[in-house]
């Protein structure tokens, strides 16, 4: 790599950092004390909490799914064991 690629490759860097940096200052200026229409903490936190909470019911929804499908076996899955799909008896040969 040469010297001019070197510098260049710092340059990308640094202003990758600023992207970060400043997405991070804009974040933070929603909740900011001088900002006029800045954002309730208290209030944005409990509503993150309640959408945490909302998600982790749906996850154990799902998983309960998984669980019964696993238990009584899906009928829709051609790879499921419990019925050798290659021999129909109803089907006449």
């Amino acid at each position: 790599m040469s010297r001019v690629d070197k510098i260049e490759n710092k340059i990308l860097e640094l202003k990758n950092e600023i992207i970060s940096l400043t997405k991070i200052e804009e974040e933070l200026w929603s909740y900011h004390p001088n900002n006029p229409d800045r954002i309730d903490v208290k209030d944005s936190y409990q509503k993150i909490k309640d959408n945490i909470y909302d998600l982790e019911l749906k996850i154990e929804e799902k998983e309960e799914q998984i669980l019964i499908i696993k238990e009584e076996g899906d009928l829709s899955d051609p790879d499921w064991k419990g019925f050798d799909h290659s021999k129909n008896p109803h089907k006449e040969n």
